[in-house]
């Protein structure tokens, strides 16, 4: 149910976009009105399935109740077999054209993001004592390129669009190439993001709210904040604004891009703007409370692929291996790869769980280095059956998730998993590390979804 009134929501929201396009001449022309193609549209985004995953959701539910219009999709050659996936299901289901792909050049989001930096160095305790580790890698978290890199990715963006010639464009907001090159020729566009409005619209509320009110990125502080932690508050906004305004990396990009003709690049502060539609998978009633919604913002609730996908002869056995018992999920997003200390305490924590109740456990895990985890293999046959360990799920999470047989959600607390839970009904216990995941552990105790 909730996943086909997200569907919905999606929809009314991209059509928010294309209805203006049959306005009547003689109005005040917005911002970003470039006309394309009728009943085309493109999508860009990464390859980072916590950032793609709400745009391939919404490319498959345009196409499946509207499989007239064309439908196109930009990103990284990673993403490509997905997205054909994707797009070979629904044609399976329905007469439709499918979705075409463009590949986009140079390192991923991912792969630029650890270039220069190992993939535990991005951790840091929440609040006052992770701020010094957290606000020196926000502007690449924002935007991980090189400026060389950036701008080839530019460049290929802005030739895809000049082909595709789209009605409208669905971005990304962390595809910063993308959405420079959208703006740049002044086309019409809609942000889809799986972050909630908090994380995205604190500076749209009333004056200063932002610093003493809403908690700050990173800082895991409840909501409204306490008048105790304030001080701290302000001071880790202070510092989170300071390193998209004055970061020598972000100085030296926009300067180079500067001279290749970019107007604005690189704008992280200009990325809402009041003439585009901005979907949002918040849920309402989910979330850390807004006095102020804007009036082109759709809250859609949990955008997610559960069910769209052709279940491997494997993922019908996993399906069938959940019906045993209440199983408890634990995966910690696509990005997190266990240390040989973190395998040897999660496997401990299993252990633990599994002699106190009578559930089983499902765990993604991926090793960082290579070390030996015959401690793992001694858990598993210890556990007779009810203890599994996978590197990569057979079946979507969300699917997992709404098959009823759940009864907790470990993860890490990014925003895909948040809302995959809440499409499910499902108790979630968050182990958080880095920069926003904290204000949703936060987040699910002050809601009580903690299991």
């Amino acid at each position: 149910m909730l996943r086909r009134a997200a569907l919905v929501a999606v929809l009314v929201g991209l059509g928010a976009i294309l209805i203006p396009l049959l306005s009547p001449q003689g109005q005040q022309a917005p911002k970003y009105h470039v006309q394309g193609k009728n009943n085309t549209i493109l999508f860009l985004t990464n390859e980072h399935a916590g950032l793609c995953n709400v745009l391939l959701a919404t490319a498959y539910a345009l196409l499946e109740n509207h499989p007239h219009i064309q439908v196109h999709f930009a990103s990284f050659p990673k993403l490509e077999r997905r997205v054909r996936e994707t797009s070979a299901f629904l044609t399976t289901m329905k007469t439709v054209p499918g979705i075409t792909f463009h590949p986009l050049p140079g390192p991923t989001y991912t792969e630029a993001l650890l270039e220069f930096r190992s993939e535990t160095s991005i951790i840091h305790p929440p609040g006052l004592a992770g701020i010094d580790t957290m606000a020196p890698n926000l502007p690449d978290f924002i935007s991980p390129w090189a400026a060389g890199e950036y701008y080839n990715i530019y460049k290929a963006i802005s030739e895809t669009i000049d082909q595709v010639d789209p009605a409208v464009i669905a971005l990304d907001t962390m595809l910063a190439p993308g959405f420079d090159a959208t703006r740049e020729k002044r086309r019409v566009h809609a942000l889809v993001t799986p972050n909630i409005l908090a994380d995205m619209m604190p500076a749209e509320q009333p004056k200063y709210t932002l610093f003493w009110k809403y908690p700050a990125l990173g800082s895991g502080f409840p909501y409204p904040v306490p008048w105790k932690l304030i001080p701290a508050n302000i001071y880790i906004n202070f510092r989170v604004i300071m390193s998209f305004l004055s970061a020598p990396q972000v100085r030296e990009k926009r300067a180079f891009l500067k001279e290749k003709g970019l107007e604005n690049p690189v704008d992280f502060m200009g990325l809402y703007h009041p003439e585009v539609p901005w979907i949002t998978q918040t849920l309402p009633g989910a979330h850390t409370p807004l006095n102020i919604i804007p009036r082109n913002v759709v809250l859609a609730g949990p955008i997610n692929l559960a069910g769209t996908e052709t279940v491997s002869e494997s993922g019908a056995e996993l399906l069938a291996w959940l019906q045993q018992k209440p199983t408890v999920l634990i995966s910690l997003g696509s990005g997190f790869k266990y240390t040989h200390h973190d395998a040897t305490v999660m496997t401990e924590a299993i252990r633990q769980v599994l002699l106190a109740t009578d559930v089983q456990v499902l765990w993604k895990m991926v090793k960082l280095e290579a070390y030996n985890a015959d401690f793992i293999s001694a858990a598993m046959e210890e556990a007779a059956g009810r203890f599994r360990v996978v590197k990569w799920l057979d079946v979507e999470p969300p699917t997992l998730l709404q098959s009823g047989h759940i009864a907790a959600f470990v993860h890490h607390g990014g925003a895909g998993c948040y809302h995959d839970g809440l499409s499910g009904g499902v108790p979630q216990v968050i182990l958080p590390q880095w920069v926003d995941l904290y204000n949703f552990a936060q987040l699910v105790e002050d809601l009580g979804i903690v299991e």
